[in-house]
């Protein structure tokens, strides 16, 4: 069995323990504070521009769609004329025999 001086050695050192816990703790709190902030800045950041990417992103396929679509209606419109003028002349030539 432990004696009574024992357990108040025991004890002493668990006190000891986490009052120097509590002290390193309190020492340290404001580099800890620093450090999470540092990591919520981190991530707003992170966060913002991811947002502001994919912003940048869909503005640029916004972009391509215009000019794909422009393209496609330009290189249509030049496909009726071309048709109609062809047309046009070949109804020309009929009327003419």
């Amino acid at each position: 069995m432990s004696s009574a001086y024992e357990k108040t050695a025991q004890e002493h050192a668990v006190l000891s323990g986490l009052e120097s816990y509590i002290e390193d703790t309190i020492e340290y709190s404001d580099t800890i504070l620093s450090i999470h902030n540092d990591i919520a800045d981190v991530k707003q950041t992170d966060e913002d521009n991811y947002r502001f990417s994919i912003e940048i992103i869909n503005d640029e396929i916004s972009n391509l769609e215009t000019r794909i679509t422009d393209i496609i209606e330009d290189s249509l419109q030049t496909r009726v004329d071309e048709l109609k003028d062809y047309l046009e002349d070949l109804i020309k030539q009929e009327l003419e025999k």
